[in-house]
Order: C-alpha cells, then structure tokens, then sequence
C-alpha cells in the first residue's frame, strides 16, 4: 500500500507548491473580510482509487486487531498508520498529529471512517444510500455507521440531533459534523472531514473553511 501511494504523494508535494500562492490569496481574503474562500483540493479518479483500496486493506487487517493476548496487531497498526500519513498529506496537517489521533482511536470509530473512505468517488444523488452507487450525505453517514452497528435516521438534522453535541476539541473520529442542510464525519483534525456534498461532487476528503468550522457542530452518536 505504502509504496503504490508514495509516487502519487511526491507529485503532490509538487502540485501543492504551485498552489502555494492560490492558498496565500484565499487566506489574504479570509483576513480582509472580501470572502472565505474553501479549499477544496479535486482528487484524481485514480487517486480515489487508490485510497478506497487502500482503505478496504485496513479494514481488511482490522479483522484481526486483538489477538489472544490484547496486543493491538502490527500489520492494522502499520496499515492504519500509513493511511493516516497520506489522508493528512492531502487535506493539509500534520502527519504525525493525525495519526497519533488515529493510533488512539478505538475500532468502531476507524471502521466508520474506513467505510467512508473506501466509497471515495462514489457520486452525489439525492435520497441515495447505495454503496458503489450513489449517495446523499446522510445516506452517507448513516451507511458508514451501519457497518459499525449503530443504526442512524436518515436525514441530516435528525442524525445529528439523535447524537449528543460536543465541542470541537472533545471531537472524535468519525463523530457527525452538522451544519443545516448538511452532515459529514470528522476526521480527527480540526477542518478535516469526510463527506459527498452536493449534485456533481462525490464521497470526498474535504478541509473546511474557517468561517464554516467557526459555526459548524459536532455530535457524538456513541455517547
């Protein structure tokens, strides 16, 4: 996995310094108050590809996480470890962080978002919840949790509301970030989540603006 991915992630590096002065004009405007610019970064259909599959392999190795002993098993933690590296390279944060955050989440949480992520590229439809097929954003979270074995209404509001709220520095992956109309999984960084916005798009990796994250709530579905 690690090595199907590194190639892709040294053109990224690249890519990104060329959007260095883009980004700088967003933040300028975000500072000026002329506007807020999201960033949202396309991600190539091969590279969704290679994220799903890569995905689906630690969900794969976390079939066997505990072994008889209680020891966390080395190739889920390699695995999950070097997806982490490779989500934080994309979105934009710090490699170490977000895999120490994934490193100390617990299963449930990680197969939520390992779900969603092995649907990367799957299209926006309305009133969708068709996995390989098509979803709307609730449709989404609530699919992603099913596997997990927590049952979700559908809907965006009402799944959030069938949580409890946290603030944003008690989030956890996987938690639900709402805004109205709209629903989609915390990653575990601030900005980072996991969603399929709208007609057109797809199930994406997305960082969300300041002005969004400043408004957007969090629930927690387990508590």
């Amino acid at each position: 996995m690690t090595g199907s991915l590194r190639p892709f992630f040294l053109h990224r590096v690249l890519l990104r310094l060329v959007m260095g002065t883009l980004v700088l004009t967003a933040s300028t405007l975000h500072m000026t108050g002329t506007a807020d610019v999201a960033r949202a970064i396309p991600m190539e259909k091969h590279t969704e590809e290679r994220f799903a599959r890569a995905a689906t392999d630690v969900l794969v190795a976390m079939a066997g996480v505990e072994r008889p002993s209680g020891v966390v098993d080395r190739p889920y933690r390699e695995a999950l470890g070097a997806l982490a590296e490779h989500v934080a390279a994309f979105v934009g944060v710090d490699g170490r962080v977000l895999r120490g955050i994934w490193s100390r989440t617990s299963t449930t949480r990680m197969r939520v978002v390992l779900t969603g992520m092995a649907e990367l590229g799957v299209p926006y439809r309305d009133n969708a919840s068709l996995p390989g097929v098509a979803f709307d954003c609730s449709g989404f979270v609530q699919y992603a949790w099913t596997v997990a074995g927590v049952k979700l209404p559908r809907g965006s509001s009402a799944q959030y509301r069938s949580g409890d709220r946290v603030m944003r520095d008690h989030a956890l992956p996987g938690d639900l970030v709402w805004r109205p109309g709209h629903v989609s999984l915390y990653l575990g960084v601030p900005g980072a989540i996991l969603h399929t916005p709208y007609g057109g798009r797809q199930v994406e990796l997305h960082m969300m603006n300041a002005r969004i994250q400043s408004w957007v709530r969090y629930a927690n579905v387990l508590a």
